[in-house]
């Protein structure tokens, strides 16, 4: 790792959970460093966060997520029950049996 790899990594160590002025300074900052060290920003941050997440790497569930369990839902007109809201709502006045029986035409 070049000198100017080392202090690239250590700027942006320091201002990584810092305000977003400092960050926009270090970028700047890694940008003119990167060109010195004959790479791109791109490919330093690239290697930078990999080598972070290879060190880090999120913690995976270890358990499923459980699924939700809904209670069926009941229209108040014609008492027809439906697994969810959405198919209630779809269900709504223009489909509803009872509703078009007593809506005069």
């Amino acid at each position: 790792m070049t000198p100017a790899t080392q202090q690239m990594q250590a700027l942006l160590d320091q201002v990584l959970h810092s305000d977003c002025t400092r960050q926009r300074n270090a970028l700047s900052s890694i940008g003119y460093r990167a060109q010195l060290a004959g790479t791109t920003p791109i490919a330093f941050l690239r290697a930078y966060f990999y080598a972070e997440f290879q060190a880090n790497p999120l913690a995976s569930p270890t358990e499923p997520a459980a699924p939700v369990e809904t209670s069926p839902v009941k229209c108040g007109s014609c008492g027809k029950t439906f697994a969810t809201q959405t198919a209630l709502n779809g269900h709504g006045e223009a489909r509803c049996q009872a509703r078009l029986q007593r809506q005069p035409r």
